[in-house]
């Protein structure tokens, strides 16, 4: 009987690892996967001739959120190459 409890003990483990995983986490190539109750706003801001995009993504329910800042480093001759 302990040895089936044991078994069931560890399943159990693994599917609540599995199902806390599929939530909200960070793999290798630093991928974040949101639940699908997370919304998304957009905004370009300009910095010295620069148009950096402000992607926020929220939950409707909740204060928490993740502030994502970007901008293209190839376009307007951002990014030089060095001779």
């Amino acid at each position: 009987m302990s040895i089936v409890s044991l078994l069931f003990s560890l399943f159990g483990g693994f599917l609540n690892s599995k199902l806390e995983k599929k939530k909200f986490y960070i793999n290798n190539k630093l991928t974040i996967e949101l639940s699908p109750d997370w919304d998304t706003t957009s905004k370009k801001i300009k910095v010295d001739n620069t148009i950096i995009t402000e992607t926020i993504f929220f939950s409707p329910n909740s204060d928490l959120n993740i502030k994502v800042y970007y901008f293209d480093v190839f376009k307007d001759n951002t990014l030089k190459k060095r001779s």
